[in-house]
Formats: structure tokens, C-alpha cells, sequence
């Protein structure tokens, strides 16, 4: 929910700083249900794979950004911000149905800038890598980022990721010494 700001067709999705002052309320999901994919187009290391984020494709996920969004409006309202609210722009006063409220989230939203999961670790069929961090069907390839999370975490990826590469380095000695 964004208050005392401007929206402009020609930066949209771009963090741009708006023309005069506000304040914004962001939300996200830490725990989506929603799965994307990214899968390689090309065998040139150049080429971009395609990627579809599907965000807000389960009910859940839905069900929970609406949420949200109500809860920012009904945070916006308390007297600790109410008296700092001239009017809200974005989605704005007529944006009250679920369609509309969905219809900004879809139009507005962004990543929380910590992607995760997409070389899922697992014992399952739809994993990249294997407990060993090890690519499966790739010899002498490992994953050791993010992108193995299963899950988000609660908290910020640093902590986890730089485990991840310790782990990691635990694992490539270990099979070394072999």
C-alpha cells in the first residue's frame, strides 16, 4: 500500500523514488504455495532461461495477499499513522474489492529480493540436487546457494546461505579425502 505517492505507467516495475513525500507498507508471503519454474531454452550459457514466477496461482497464496493488504490499510488507520495520512494513491480508495486489491498486487508486486528453491534440495522427483548438494544426473557439479533452499526462511537468506556454503566445503573435502 503505498500513501501520499504517485504511480507512472513509464516506471513500472522499477524502483523509482516518488515526486513528493509518503511512506509505504510492503507485505510478502514468506511461506508461498504458489510454484514457479526455470528451465534452460538453450545450450548458449549467454542465453536466458525462461522463467515463470506464477505468482499468486494458489487460492492460499491469495487468500493471503488479500489479507495483507487489508491488514496494511487497517495499520495505516491507527492513530500512530492515521494523522500522517493525506489520502492513499496506491491502490487507492476505490481499489476495495478482491479483484481490484488482486489486480494492483498483480500489477505492483515484487520478489522480496531473496529468491530461493529454484535447485530445490530433496529426495523427490522434482529436486535438483541431492543431500550432498551434488546436481542430480551431473557428475562433478555441486549447488550451494540459495537456490536449494526447499522453503523460504523466516528470517533473511544470509545466514542460511553462507551455512549452505560451509556445508559445502565440508562436503567437497570430505569426498576429496575418499
Amino acid at each position: 500500500m503505498h500513501y501520499l505517492s504517485s504511480a507512472d505507467a513509464r516506471t513500472a516495475g522499477k524502483l523509482v523514488l516518488d515526486e513528493f513525500s509518503g511512506f509505504s507498507i510492503g507485505t510478502f508471503a514468506l511461506t508461498p504455495k504458489s510454484q514457479g519454474s526455470v528451465h534452460i531454452v538453450s545450450p548458449d550459457p549467454a542465453q536466458a532461461p525462461a522463467m515463470n514466477a506464477n505468482y499468486l496461482q494458489h487460492p492460499d497464496d491469495v487468500a493471503s495477499m488479500l489479507g495483507a493488504l487489508r491488514l496494511a490499510r487497517k495499520v495505516s488507520r491507527q492513530p500512530a499513522l492515521a494523522r500522517f495520512v493525506v489520502r492513499e494513491t496506491r491502490p487507492g480508495p476505490a481499489g476495495n474489492s478482491d479483484e481490484a486489491l488482486l489486480d494492483y498486487a498483480r500489477a505492483v508486486g515484487q520478489t522480496s529480493y531473496h529468491p530461493i528453491g529454484s535447485c530445490r534440495m530433496g529426495s523427490d522427483a522434482g529436486s535438483v540436487v541431492d543431500e550432498r548438494l551434488r546436481v542430480r544426473g551431473v557428475s562433478c557439479l555441486r549447488v550451494a546457494d540459495a537456490s536449494i533452499m526447499p522453503t523460504m526462511p523466516s528470517a533473511n537468506t544470509n545466514a542460511p546461505s553462507i551455512a549452505i556454503g560451509e556445508k559445502a566445503v565440508d562436503l567437497i573435502l570430505e569426498d576429496a579425502s575418499r
